[in-house]
């Protein structure tokens, strides 16, 4: 994408990224940039004298990531610089080190974009010591993120770090640390989320019943939850751009040829926004459970959905029995499937 003179930019309303890189880039000299909210992927270029420079137009609610070409061809792994801003303006990225990535320079510019960063090296930093469980990362990030919130409670940048590492928190801290943002930044879209997704922790806590719903398949035809009752169900919350998604089908197409029947079945759902990207996937994942799309934003308002894969196992009677994010092929709850069905087995 090609930019101007920043004056000009903020006149149009947009953010305005500048920054330089140091070290042997070795050929790969693209910074890739991607956003939520289904907006295209785009990229600029790192020139001879190390700069670089981007734009786009600031919307309420848009985060863009950043990544070098390096971290995937050659570091093979990625540690993303996250933007979030609270409106246009310009943010300033100085003697990025080439190996450790975008993250290792130092900010100036826009306040928020700022304090995100800042935030967000701190969470960089910790993944970079291997805790050792992800239950010690749950604890760190707890107590980074509520003192965060305590000093920046009226920055769109409080907020937004909730709604970012929210997978990292205490589900039993959430709500206190949700209370210390301003009243302002609780009316923001990210805020409303935020109120969503905590009310979401409270309807899926293991032990709980699911709540009936009903979703459109393919078809355009109602399915509700209601009527899987009686078996274990394995609701798994997928979207067409979700490559680990893609990843585990293989997976769960073993489970399922493994226990289908009328003792187990899969729904799928997914979260995307675009429904023809949905249609168009089903026919290359070929999967042979039931598929829903979730036009109502039920993943945050029943169950707290705040990345895919995620997985939810389901009793006969509708109690939540577990809950496993990310794709684990030999993980927690492929063991609890194999304990339940030898279980039953034998009886």
């Amino acid at each position: 994408m090609s930019l101007f003179g920043a004056t000009a930019a903020f006149a149009q309303g947009n953010v305005v990224l500048r920054g330089n890189v140091i070290g042997d880039n070795k050929g790969n000299n693209k910074v890739i940039i991607y956003f939520n909210k289904g907006l295209p992927e785009d990229s600029t270029f790192v020139g001879p004298d190390g700069r670089f420079k981007y734009s786009y137009a600031y919307s309420p609610g848009i985060t863009a990531t950043l990544y070098m070409e390096y971290d995937i061809k050659v570091r093979q792994r990625v540690f993303p610089f996250v933007v979030i801003t609270d409106g246009p303006g310009e943010l300033l990225l100085k003697d990025a080190n080439i190996v450790e990535g975008l993250h290792s320079g130092k900010i100036s510019g826009e306040k928020a974009a700022v304090d995100f960063l800042t935030l967000h090296k701190q969470y960089t930093q910790q993944k970079k010591q291997d805790l050792q469980s992800d239950s010690m990362m749950t604890v760190v990030m707890t107590r980074l993120v509520s003192q965060f919130v305590a000093q920046h409670p009226d920055s769109y940048a409080a907020v937004a770090a909730m709604r970012s590492y929210s997978v990292h928190l205490e589900k039993r801290e959430i709500s206190s640390i949700f209370e210390c943002l301003s009243t302002r930044q609780k009316q923001t879209e990210e805020g409303k989320a935020m109120a969503t997704l905590i009310g979401g922790m409270k309807r899926s806590a293991i032990g709980n019943k699911v709540e009936d719903f009903s979703l459109p398949n393919p078809d355009g035809k109602e399915i509700s939850f209601s009527s899987l009752r009686g078996k274990y169900v394995l609701i798994d919350f997928w979207a067409s751009w979700c490559g680990p998604c893609k990843a585990s089908f293989p997976h769960l197409k073993t489970q399922y040829a493994k226990y289908k029947g009328d003792r187990f079945e899969i729904l799928g759902i997914s979260i995307d926004q675009n429904k023809q990207a949905w249609l168009d996937e089903l026919p290359k994942q070929a999967l042979p459970w039931v598929q829903v799309l979730d036009n109502q934003n039920l993943a945050r308002k029943i169950f707290a959905i705040v990345g895919v894969p995620t997985t939810y196992l389901i009793s006969p009677d509708g109690e939540i029995l577990m809950k496993e994010i990310g794709f684990q092929p030999n993980g927690e709850l492929q063991k609890r499937l194999e304990s339940i069905f030898t279980r039953t087995d034998r009886q």
